[in-house]
């Protein structure tokens, strides 16, 4: 459909009666009429995973807890282990650290997200401290 010339370059928002929005989008003199749903408009912005907190993905149980406090694990590193539907899963740290909290404890039935360690990475510092040498090289 081609635009008329107050749709020139331009985007318009339109509320609906059926509390959607239309979208009109205007690109190289061409008009374009999308509907954003209540769902599209209200959803949840990503927000990066927090390193240093480990989650459980699935609800089960706590069979084993392999580390405590103050344990300084390798990424990789199994540190419990949860029975879910008579399946043993292993949760691994996924970065090196030292375990600074652990939140569960055996036997304990946890369901999904629910926060199992806490990590602090070892090589944050170093991470830090190369990438302000790097800034300071002069190729």
């Amino acid at each position: 459909m081609k635009l008329p010339s107050r749709y020139k370059h331009k985007r318009e928002l339109q509320a609906d009666n059926d509390d959607s929005i239309t979208n009109f989008l205007a690109l190289e003199g061409y008009a374009y009429r999308t509907k954003l749903t209540p769902k599209f408009v209200n959803r949840h912005i990503y927000e990066p995973e927090n390193l240093n907190i480990i989650r459980s993905k699935i609800p089960g149980v706590i069979k084993k807890i392999a580390v405590s406090v103050g344990n300084e694990v390798k990424r990789g590193t199994v540190l419990c282990i949860v029975d879910a539907m008579k399946m043993h899963n292993e949760i691994c740290a996924f970065q090196d650290g030292i375990i600074t909290d652990v939140y569960v404890k055996p036997g304990q039935t946890i369901t999904k997200e629910t926060v199992l360690f806490n990590i602090i990475a070892v090589n944050d510092e170093q991470n830090i401290s190369s990438d302000n040498n790097q800034a300071s090289v002069d190729i």
